[in-house]
């Protein structure tokens, strides 16, 4: 059987971007990542990330987020060799929220002047813990340069969801 890329070079750093959706998927942005991985074990492994991500909503009622995350996951390997790797991952999450949403339209008209319109705004920030569920699939170039796919689904105490596609790029070292 041959060696598989994890057992020559057991730890990696990768950065990622992609499209992420909050909630019912009515604010969308964008999310960068950066995750840590360690193999422990043939089929184990270890990761602890960081992401950013950006969103607004495509609905009547304007909203605005911004989020930033700590991830730490363990993946089990099911698919594996010398080149590629499939992983399912699950893990904690921790998140700080800043939100932003307007909560009213005033309208005023006065004598002789034109009409004043008042939008009124609220900024929320909170932290809320959560778990994270993740399916990855990466492929290796040469022997350290990685290139691939993650897919994320993230569920906090708050109610609150955030889904994640992206593609990401990293090294093994």
């Amino acid at each position: 059987m041959a060696q598989t890329a994890d057992a020559v070079r057991p730890n990696s750093i990768k950065v990622g971007v992609g499209p992420s959706f909050f909630g019912y998927g009515d604010i969308t942005g964008i999310m960068q990542y950066t995750k840590y991985s360690r193999k422990l074990l043939p089929y184990l492994q270890v990761g602890a990330g960081f992401s950013l991500a950006q969103a607004s909503s495509t609905n009547a009622c304007w909203q605005q987020a911004a989020a930033k995350t700590l991830d730490f996951n363990i993946a089990f390997i099911p698919l594996r060799s010398s080149r590629s790797n499939f992983k399912i991952c699950a893990g904690i999450s921790g998140r700080h929220l800043t939100n932003i949403y307007r909560y009213g339209i005033s309208f005023y008209l006065f004598d002789n002047n034109p009409l004043i319109r008042i939008e009124e705004f609220e900024k929320q920030e909170f932290n809320s813990l959560g778990y994270t569920a993740l399916l990855e699939y990466e492929y290796l170039f040469g022997d350290r340069w990685i290139v691939g796919t993650q897919a994320s689904y993230q569920n906090y105490e708050r109610g609150a969801t955030v889904l994640f596609l992206g593609i990401n790029g990293g090294i093994k070292f």
